[in-house]
């Protein structure tokens, strides 16, 4: 059993450039996954709209809480891309020329949680990947 359970829930929506588009579902989806989590008594942070500083941010808070024994769970709606197997989740603030430094890396999520020696961690990538190039690549 775990020692505790937290979950850091990101819905990403609407984007401050025309290119992104809004994603229509995910504050509902995110507000769904939350009351998911708590009905199984995860401690949940649940963020809309975040800029690319506050998603570091929220992200920084979030692995404080983990440590041995707890399970860990993130979960993200919005625009996200692949690039050399990489996966990128775009903040709302991101440029319509968006590049791979404007945005969160996945992986790297995933490594500072498993960094923080958790029980259980999970990654959830509810991402719309259908918006215009990245970067230079279609």
């Amino acid at each position: 059993t775990a020692t505790d359970k937290v979950a850091l829930i990101i819905g990403n929506q609407s984007y401050a450039e025309a290119t992104f588009g809004d994603i229509i579902h995910a504050e509902d989806d995110a507000r769904d996954i939350s009351a998911a989590l708590r009905l199984m008594n995860f401690k949940v942070v649940s963020l809309i709209n975040l800029t690319r500083e506050e998603m570091l941010a929220a992200c920084d808070n979030f692995y404080r809480l983990l440590s041995s024994g707890v399970y860990g769970v993130f979960y993200f709606a919005g625009h996200g891309f692949e690039i050399a197997g990489e996966n990128y989740l775009v903040p709302v603030d991101a440029p319509s020329n968006v590049r791979i430094e404007h945005c969160l890396k996945a992986q790297h999520v995933l490594h500072r949680m498993q960094f923080r020696e958790t029980k259980l961690n999970l990654l959830l990538l509810d991402m719309c990947r259908e918006f215009g190039q990245i970067g230079g690549v279609p």
